[in-house]
């Protein structure tokens, strides 16, 4: 929930877990600022962190972007929060709160994780806000890109005209999309230089470009936990997006076949693939059977809205922070609310 900001102490919970059914969850003491909500519900204790827009932002910048990247960088991150925020306030008002603390909202971790340039990015842009339509805009983000975000995947319709996927490269370099076959394994194993996410000096190499092996074995036994196909012979992508991120593909069993649809799915049953921009190639061994797939990805996460690499490479190119932001949502607007 929020409330106009009033400088407080802060408030430490011990045992925080975080990150909830990913390989990344734990737990950790956390300090908080503003008040706490206390209730009981069934037996379960529901603690409610009461601050304002703006505080609850010094916590989410550091979590969802790291703060050594350029100011102007930052100060898009900021500003995309906060027009997240507003756009989805009340998201969990059936739950009595207004924003979870995870991914589902955005995440949120509290005074610990707050830096001096990050909250100078909070300060830079106070009241900043993305509109479309006289609306807050959902200004989500994801890490990296790999080179061309995804047209809106999320089924808002009215989304569509501030999502639609952009090359994450200057107007000199961009090849033409949707790429044919041959130019999409060209774009994946050797990229074109220009591309703004493609920023090893400043995130791993591995946000950007990627590569997973699977054994057939393995393989097998994550697609059962879809659908039993048997032995798995072919992997067959049978829809891309403009982008290149993959919306519908068959698996081919020596049993039966099977198809999976949508980004998030195709990741999941995949074993959690970075992004759902691959290729996949088949090496076989005896008697002519596959012996390994091996994926080739770009980029990390779902690829809609801004990316968070490439609001680093503009930034680091000169770009300002609205340059950033009109890159990334074309027919959105800047708006001061407060």
């Amino acid at each position: 929930m929020v409330r106009p900001e009033k400088p407080e102490g802060t408030v430490t919970l011990f045992d925080v877990k975080f990150g909830s059914n990913n390989f990344w969850s734990s737990a950790e003491d956390r300090s908080y600022r503003g008040e706490m909500e206390l209730s009981i519900d069934n037996g379960i204790i529901k603690i409610i962190n009461v601050l304002s827009v703006e505080e609850y932002l010094y916590g989410v910048v550091p979590a969802e972007m790291p703060t050594n990247w350029p100011q102007e960088a930052l100060k898009a991150q900021a500003v995309a929060a906060r027009s997240e925020t507003v756009a989805k306030l009340g998201r969990h008002r059936s739950d009595g709160f207004d924003l979870c603390a995870e991914v589902h909202c955005q995440v949120y971790s509290g005074v610990e994780k707050e830096t001096e340039l990050g909250n100078m990015a909070v300060d830079s842009t106070r009241g900043m806000i993305l509109e479309y339509n006289s609306k807050a805009v959902d200004a989500i983000y994801s890490s990296n890109c790999g080179g061309h975000t995804q047209d809106n995947i999320f089924g808002d319709k009215e989304a569509v005209a501030y999502f639609t996927g952009i090359e994450d490269m200057d107007e000199t370099r961009k090849p033409v999309f949707p790429l044919s076959p041959f130019e999409m394994e060209s774009w994946l194993k050797d990229p074109p230089a220009g591309i703004y996410c493609n920023i090893p000096e400043y995130s791993k190499l591995s946000g950007f470009r990627w590569i997973r092996i699977y054994s057939a074995q393995q393989l097998r036994k994550m697609i059962d936990n879809f659908s039993a196909v048997g032995e798995i012979k072919r992997i067959v992508v049978t829809r891309r997006n403009p982008s290149g991120h993959v919306d519908k593909l068959k698996i081919v069993g020596l049993d039966s076949s099977c198809v999976i649809e949508k980004e998030l799915n195709i990741r999941k049953v995949l074993g959690n693939l970075r992004s759902s921009m691959f290729k996949v190639e088949t090496k076989y061994g005896k008697n002519h059977a596959p012996k390994d797939f091996i994926f080739y990805g770009g980029g990390w996460g779902h690829g809609v809205g801004m990316c968070q690499a490439g609001s680093c490479g503009m930034s680091k190119l000169g770009k300002s922070y609205q340059e950033i932001l009109r890159h990334y949502f074309s027919r959105a607007h800047l708006k001061k609310i407060y």
